[in-house]
């Protein structure tokens, strides 16, 4: 359980970075290109958020 917890913020940290990453990209990016970044992101967001939910 405590494992869970701790790999939840790994991957929560992880996310925080990606998340600059893609800033910094998205600074660069032309408009297609910036859209397929933002559905890529909200998939993830969303697969986090359901696996940090059912580990809480």
């Amino acid at each position: 359980m405590v494992l869970l917890k701790i790999f939840g913020l790994l991957a929560a940290m992880l996310a925080v970075v990606g998340f600059g990453l893609c800033g910094i990209v998205i600074a660069d990016a032309n408009r297609e290109t910036r859209t397929a970044i933002l559905v890529v992101v909200g998939a993830v967001l969303v697969f986090l958020l359901f696996t940090l939910g059912s580990v809480v």
